[in-house]
Order: C-alpha cells, then sequence, then structure tokens
C-alpha cells in the first residue's frame, strides 16, 4: 500500500491540508525540519529523498534511485542532516548518507554495504558523535565520530537481535545529557552505559498478560520526555506491538521492575478478526496479542490464546467454546472450563515456508456448529470440530497460492466460496461431501475479476447466487457483484458523491432484517449502502478514518460488530424500523405468555397483544432502552435463584407499566409514541410479566420480549 502524501497544519494541529504536490511520493516514512530555518524540509520516502525550501510548497528529488526509511538533522549542526537510503536496483543495498548544506546536496559516503534498515541517532551532548543500529544479521551497533562519514563497528556485547526481525523492529536512543548511555530496541530493550560497547537487557519482550507492565515485544520508538533532563526527569517512553509504556528512570529500570503500561483511554489494539455471540460475547484476534474475549457488559478482557492472532469463530449455542487462529493457521480451541487445544490437525502447511497467508481465514458453518473451515494453501474441512481431536479433510486441493476468503451460504451449507491471494475465486455446490466439485470462478491473472487479492466474500443470506467480492489495492473498482454464481460480474462501488473510495476491502456484511442494506470495512473506514449497492455514505461511519479490519453482524441480532487495526473493538446497533421478537417466555399455568407488537410510529399508537396470561390476575408491561445491562448485571439475567426456573428477564425494565386484564387471559392494549422528529431510529424494548400464582415459587411467569425502533 501507498500513501497519499505529507499533510500540514498551520494551526496547531486543529486542522490538516495535505500537499498536492506530495502525492506522488509513495510511502512518506520520516519528515524532519532544520532546526535554524522551518521553511527547509527533507522527507524521505520511497521515491528517493525530497526536500522543500518553502515549506512544504515546492519539492525536489535530492537523492534519486533509492527509497528511504529515514532522515535526521545534527541538533549540533544546523547544516548537517543525514539520510538513509537503500537502492532500487538489484540487491537492494543500503547505505547513509551525508549533507553539509541542509541537504541541497550530499555526499556519496557508502556505509554497511548490501545491510537493510539502519536506524540514526546523534549524540546531542558529543559534537559530531552518531550511532546506528543496523539490521545485518542478527542485528549491529556501529558508531561514527565525524558526522556520519566514517563509521566503526562496536563489540555491543550482551545484545542480540531476532534474525530478520531487526528489519521490522528497530530503533535507537541517545541519552541528550550523556552520550554514553544509550538505549536500542530490537525485538528486546537494551541499555549501555559505555557508549555502545556492552549492553544489559532491561526488557526482555515479555508484555503478553493482559494487565503486564513490562514492556511488549518488538520496539519501534523510544522517545524522552520533552523535560527530559538526565537528573530530575529521566522519563522514557516505549512504543511496541502492545502500544506505549513509560519508565521514569531509564537509567536503573530492569526487566522486572520500573515500567508502566500506558492504557488508559487509548485503544490501539490492532484487530485483525472479530467474531460474536447473542450473549453479548466478543472475541477478536489481535496482532502480536493474542486473541481475547470480553463482554458487552465489561471492559475486562480473558486471554484466548498468544502470537499474532486473526480470523476466529465462537459456537452459536455455547459462547464459551472459541476458535481462534495465530499466524501461518495455528488453530486453537478453548472452552469455559479453560482448556485448550491446538486442533490445526498437523496437515503440513502450518508454519512460514508455505504459501499459507500469515492471516489464515477460518470459517464456522452457520448451519452446522461442528464444522470448521480453514484456508492455508488448501481449503481444510472439519465436521467434528468439537471433538478431542477433530479430523480436518482436504476440501480444495492447494493452487499455490495462499487462501485469502471463506464463504458459506447461510441457506445452504453445500455452497462454499473461496478467494486467493493471486485474485483466482473458487465455488462449490457440494462442499459437505468427501471430496466436493469446485468450479473456477476466476483463474486469477487475466481472469474476469480485476488482478488483485480476494479480502473479502459474502454470499446473500437467502439468494446464494448472488454474491459480493471485496479486493485489495489502492484503485477504485474493489467491489464487485454477481447475480448468476460467477458467470457475469459488475462493480458496485456506487456513482458519484456515493462512490466508495479508492482503497482496499477487507470485509463486508449484509444486515439481517432489510435484505439491501450493506456495510463494507475499508482501509478508511466503515460505509454502508442502503439502495442494494447503487450508492454508499459519504463518509466512513464508526471510528474514524482507520482500517475496518474485519465486520460482522452478531448472529440473531442487528448488532454490527467491527474489528479496526488500531483503534480498538466496536459495536453499533444497526435494527431496520419495525417489531421484532427477541427471546422467549417461560411456561405458565395457562401456557406460555406470547408478547407481540406493532410496529412503532412517530405520532401513533402501537399496538400490544398479550396470550397465555392468567384470566384475574395483574399484568405488568415492562420497557426499557438496554438488552445488554441492567444495574450492572448483564442481560439476558436468569430468574431460578428466583424460584422461576426457565424464565429470564431479557431486558433493562427501566419503566413499569400495570395493564388492564380480560377475563380470558388474552390481552390487548395502545402504547402512544410521541411526534418529536429525534425519535425516528430510536429503539427500546417491551416485556410482559404475568401473575401466576401456581406456576412457580416466585408466583410470575414472563413472556418474551419485543424489540422496537421507531419509523416516522
Amino acid at each position: 500500500s501507498t500513501g497519499v502524501g505529507i499533510w500540514k497544519s498551520t494551526n496547531g494541529g486543529d486542522t490538516w491540508s495535505v500537499l498536492s504536490n506530495t502525492t506522488a511520493f509513495s510511502n512518506v516514512n520520516r519528515i524532519a525540519i532544520a532546526p535554524n530555518n522551518s521553511n527547509i524540509v527533507i522527507a524521505a520516502t520511497s521515491t528517493g529523498v525530497q526536500r522543500s525550501t518553502d515549506a512544504g510548497a515546492t519539492w525536489a528529488v535530492v537523492i534519486t534511485g533509492v527509497t528511504s526509511q529515514q532522515v535526521l538533522f545534527d541538533p549540533n549542526n544546523n547544516n548537517r542532516c543525514i539520510a538513509h537510503v537503500q537502492s532500487t536496483a538489484a540487491g537492494n543495498a543500503a547505505t547513509v548518507r551525508v549533507s553539509n548544506n541542509a541537504g541541497a546536496t550530499w555526499l556519496t559516503t557508502t556505509y554497511a554495504n548490501g545491510s537493510g534498515r539502519i536506524e540514526l541517532a546523534y549524540a546531542k551532548a558529543t559534537a559530531n558523535l552518531m550511532f546506528a543500529a543496523v539490521a545485518i544479521g542478527a542485528g549491529q551497533f556501529w558508531s561514527s565520530t565525524d558526522g556520519g562519514n566514517a563509521w566503526t563497528q562496536k563489540a555491543a556485547s550482551g545484545m542480540a537481535g531476532v534474525g530478520a526481525q531487526v528489519a521490522y523492529n528497530n530503533c535507537v536512543w541517545v541519552d541528550p545529557t550523556n552520550s554514553n548511555h544509550i538505549v536500542v530496541g530490537w525485538t528486546s530493550i537494551y541499555r549501555s552505559t559505555d557508549g555502545g560497547a556492552s549492553f544489559t537487557i532491561i526488557s526482555n519482550g515479555g508484555g503478553y498478560a493482559i494487565d503486564e507492565d513490562a514492556p511488549h515485544s518488538d520496539t519501534h520508538v523510544l522517545v524522552a520526555d520533552p523535560g527530559y533532563n538526565g537528573t530530575t526527569n529521566k522519563t522514557l517512553y516505549c512504543c511496541n506491538d502492545g502500544g506505549i509504556y513509560r519508565t521514569s528512570d531509564i537509567t536503573t529500570v530492569t526487566p522486572t521492575s520500573g515500567w508502566s503500561r500506558r492504557r488508559d483511554f487509548y485503544p490501539t489494539t490492532q484487530f485483525m478478526g472479530v467474531a460474536g455471540h447473542g450473549s453479548g460475547r466478543l472475541i477478536g484476534g489481535t496482532q502480536d496479542n493474542g486473541a481475547f474475549a470480553v463482554t458487552m457488559t465489561s471492559d475486562h478482557a480473558v486471554r484466548l490464546s498468544g502470537g499474532d492472532g486473526g480470523y476466529c469463530a465462537i459456537d452459536p449455542v455455547d459462547p464459551n467454546l472459541t476458535y481462534t487462529t495465530t499466524q501461518f493457521r495455528s488453530i486453537w480451541r478453548k472452552n469455559g472450563t479453560g482448556g485448550e487445544a491446538n486442533i490445526s490437525g498437523g496437515v503440513g502447511e502450518e508454519g512460514q515456508g508455505t504459501c499459507t497467508a500469515f492471516y489464515t481465514p477460518l470459517e464456522l458453518d452457520p448451519n452446522n456448529r461442528t464444522r470448521l473451515y480453514s484456508g492455508g494453501c488448501t481449503l481444510w474441512r472439519t465436521d467434528d470440530a468439537t471433538a478431542a481431536a477433530p479430523t480436518w479433510i482436504a476440501a480444495k486441493a492447494s493452487t499455490g497460492s495462499g487462501i485469502t476468503a471463506i464463504a458459506i451460504a447461510p441457506s445452504n451449507s453445500n455452497i462454499v466460496w473461496v478467494g486467493h491471494a493471486d485474485g483466482s475465486v473458487f465455488r462449490t455446490a457440494n462442499a459437505t461431501a468427501a471430496s466436493p466439485t469446485w468450479v473456477t470462478v476466476d483463474a486469477g491473472t487475466g481472469g474476469v475479476l480485476p488482478d488483485r487479492a480476494v479480502n473479502a466474500i459474502s454470499i446473500h443470506r437467502t439468494t446464494p447466487s448472488d454474491v459480493l467480492v471485496g479486493l485489495g489495492g489502492f484503485v477504485a473498482g474493489n467491489l464487485q457483484r454477481t447475480t448468476n454464481s460467477g458467470t457475469t460480474w459488475s462493480v458496485v462501488t456506487g456513482s458519484g458523491p456515493g462512490t466508495l473510495p479508492a482503497a482496499p476491502i477487507y470485509a463486508i456484511a449484509q444486515n439481517p432484517i432489510v435484505a439491501d442494506r450493506f456495510y463494507v470495512g475499508t482501509e478508511v473506514g466503515v460505509f454502508d449502502t442502503q439502495d442494494n449497492l447503487a450508492t454508499w455514505s459519504t463518509s466512513n461511519e464508526g471510528p474514524t478514518d482507520c482500517c475496518a479490519a474485519d465486520l460482522v453482524f452478531i448472529p440473531g441480532t442487528t448488532t454490527l460488530l467491527l474489528g479496526t487495526h488500531g483503534r480498538g473493538l466496536w459495536t453499533a446497533e444497526l435494527s431496520a424500523p419495525g417489531a421484532r421478537t427477541l427471546g422467549a417466555g417461560c411456561a405458565g399455568s395457562n401456557g406460555t405468555p406470547a408478547l407481540t407488537a406493532t410496529p412503532p410510529h412517530l405520532g401513533q399508537s402501537m399496538g400490544i397483544t398479550l396470550t397465555g396470561a392468567v384470566a384475574g390476575q395483574p399484568v405488568y408491561l415492562l420497557q426499557g432502552l438496554s438488552k445488554w445491562t441492567w444495574f450492572g448485571n448483564a442481560l439476558p439475567f436468569d430468574l431460578s435463584p428466583f424460584g422461576a426456573p426457565g424464565c429470564k428477564l431479557l431486558m433493562s425494565p427501566d419503566m413499569v407499566r400495570e395493564i388492564s386484564l380480560g377475563t380470558t387471559g388474552n390481552i390487548t392494549a395502545l402504547l402512544p409514541i410521541g411526534s418529536s422528529p429525534a425519535l425516528v431510529g430510536q429503539q427500546f424494548f417491551l416485556q410482559a410479566v404475568v401473575v401466576d400464582p401456581v406456576a412457580n415459587v416466585w408466583g410470575h411467569t414472563l413472556s418474551n420480549a419485543m424489540h422496537l425502533t421507531i419509523d416516522v
């Protein structure tokens, strides 16, 4: 993926505008501003080192034929700056280049030729002293005493990286008051007090426990407090794959003491896959932080598995039975008693080195709770997912390209579609057979669909020949539709102002109530259509312009669950106007009370009908605004401990009305709805409590609930 250029603010960050002449820079990796002249700006980009002398109005490329990860100015010499550059030619040799005239021209110094990533830092307390952490082998540490022209490798004893990961997690910080005091962040964090000759570990890359203060592994940024002075203020912040961590004394902190995790009110978790249960239990897989379970009524998270959490599933009957994945098709099953098992099946496609994707798709058949699909190079299926050791069969042979999307028709378990990283798409109409027959919908390169990775597939919930495919790439046309099982296709990204952005699509969800309403998760947020894909919302809905990595409706509800890559987990109620039944009542002496209602409309009275009441006994109508919680108690709330076995409070009784009773046990009543336009879309719930002295110890039974949404 590529960026859209450099953005600039002239009012302290309140508003931003993109610099139009930077949109072709591809990835902008770092920006440096000259300390003595804010008009001079240097940008490290994928299209070379770019320079502006008029605060970004115009630009010139000053180092060509390279991609650059870092540029920075010498704090002791305003005219000196340095850049990491990596050749775009064969070999990808990485070097550093030095400029002595604020970036106008650059010396042709070569350093660490053949290496990959190089992270650089100036020592403010010592003129001309620099340090570099270099991705060569397991990681190397170098120094320069002449501002970056000549370099010497340091012994750096006591410090060891993790092979190629030094190219992924790499940063270096030098104490601005003491040049011998250096901190390097790789998978772990290391501290030197002798200028890089030796290091001791100060964080061992833990941080996997939910409430652990020790920094997570994979360090990306080390930054001191703005008031750092080396004496009264020695605060340093660390940013890594687990979030933000802080130490108040970088000179004494150890792997087991002195760190604190900064997690309150700033969600940064990168969810890759999500699933939910009607009880309100939610699960999600997160980048390098494993998979977690939470509930709609609590922010307390329970860890389900470790590693790089990906796509997941939750049993429709037992919300404590979960399936989660970690990198390269490791599948974990966990039940409510704490039992955990790897159920990948040992099929030979787990682990790096095959065409199996890093995050592998996992789908639970919506019609069969024991049938599970997993995509590696091959499509794998188990029909006994709840068995002690599930048996996996190859439902579709490998094509040499990793599987990236799986979809099962909600109305027919035999209809399954599969998409691959190379853009190929396949379908079968006998998926549950021992050896399914597959039809090639698109062979990949040169096929009818664009040649881009297939990120998502959605099969219409009632018409399985109607299928949507979401593609990758920052180009137009990433949502394609067929209404004849793939014979012909059309682009359904909208038109005019109602067009989806030219960004990757990662997830597609169909409204479970209104068939022509769809939602897509894209690289830049969630968008919806209410006119059967003709037009889309003009701005994303939900938590700002972030990557919407996965998007699903919780089964049996109208709650949309969103997992974002960097902004945490979100839910939204997206009910259509009308009246829907929620849950079931419990049996009484006159049968099970059943509550129905007509759809509520502004300024009108809605009709309510109750059957199964007891003649001569009162009935109470409960009215409330939640189906998730009531005074801190999760809903549904089991009333068995109160002497009413099988009875559940299904909604919050925020208001109680006594309604009159006829002689037959059947009741009809009217409930007035206000006329304020602000009520449109407002949701509320009703449930009836029937006095029934002989039904149980409590002497009451309950009806089902009604979920109402007000319309005009």
